[in-house]
């Protein structure tokens, strides 16, 4: 019994341990990296974004795990030159209010629609990276009189029943795990992987050494981030396969810029074979991996304008 007694108060010593690592973990993250542009509120949550630039509107929509610093690497600012950019914090990701329930993607691009009409953005081109391509694409199929196009990269556009191997820790069914989980175990392991979870991510290319501050990849380190996360990678292939089914009904321009070496996604599945699914898809190719936003900014950012100049002049 004795046994057993300090066994269950060793674990308890470590469950606490966990949870006071991660809250003071958040509150220097959040110290470090706060919020630099502005909130909306939908639904009563509230909606982080960052608005640079004049011009024609382009929206960008980072993917798992992410936050709208990914682009202010250096894409923003190098799209700002000629277009208002506005970078979304997508719902429980970076500085934006999560939202109760389930994932949905249905739900954060009524929400990211919500945003484009209250910044009054004229059908902007939009913009989604990893799996903000799959809320890209689900904004043109639920929303398509709210954009003009959408323009994807290295983006989530099929269903995949395997999680890629960088992110499979994060698929949880039971959501009273999934928080225990990200309340107080995930933050402190978080931390202690960060460099090896990043160059998983970037591979083959290096990650950048300032990735964790100048691109925001720190924030993920907070329990409620983590959540979104596990609950965004759980509930992906589900909330995907309708709107999937339902790509023949887009009608906007649709293109898709793919690195040859993703390891994080298969250029040839979701990439190429994109338009066995949309018709009208144009697909490319550059060389790199899943992370191009950052690790081939310039290139990226001369196809978004490219993308922009192209759907932009179109008739409304």
């Amino acid at each position: 019994m004795t046994v057993v007694i300090g066994i269950a108060a060793a674990l308890a010593a470590l469950v606490v341990a966990g949870l006071v690592y991660s809250m003071l973990r958040a509150r220097q993250v959040e110290g470090l990296l706060p919020p630099l542009g502005h909130f909306f509120e939908i639904d009563g949550k509230r909606l982080h974004y960052t608005d640079a630039g004049s011009g024609d509107a382009i929206v960008l929509i980072h993917g798992l795990a992410g936050n709208g610093r990914h682009f202010g690497y250096a894409l923003t600012d190098l799209l700002a030159a000629n277009h208002r950019v506005v970078a979304v914090d997508r719902p429980g990701s970076g500085h934006s209010d999560g939202i109760a329930g389930n994932f949905s993607l249905q739900t954060q691009a009524r929400m990211i629609a919500g945003l484009i009409d209250h910044l009054a953005l004229n059908k902007p081109l939009v913009v989604g990276h990893s799996l903000g391509g799959a809320v890209a694409l689900t904004l043109a199929v639920l929303h398509p009189d709210k954009l003009r196009g959408v323009a994807l990269l290295a983006a989530l556009t099929r269903v995949i029943d395997t999680p890629p191997a960088a992110f499979r820790a994060l698929r949880i069914r039971s959501t009273a795990v999934r928080h225990f989980v990200a309340s107080v175990v995930a933050v402190p392991m978080s931390a202690i992987n960060s460099a090896k979870s990043a160059r998983a991510v970037f591979a083959p290319e290096p990650a950048p050494a300032d990735f964790g501050i100048r691109g925001g990849g720190l924030l993920v380190q907070r329990p409620g981030a983590i959540f979104t996360a596990s609950t965004e990678l759980t509930e992906a292939p589900e909330q995907l396969a309708p709107i999937v089914a339902r790509y023949g009904e887009i009608v906007i321009p649709v293109s898709i810029l793919y690195g040859r070496s993703d390891e994080i996604l298969d250029p040839m599945f979701h990439g190429e074979a994109l338009p066995t699914l949309i018709p009208h898809a144009r697909t490319a190719l550059i060389d790199g991996g899943h992370m191009i936003p950052i690790t081939a900014a310039a290139t990226v950012a001369t196809w978004i304008q490219r993308q922009c100049t192209e759907q932009c002049a179109a008739p409304a």
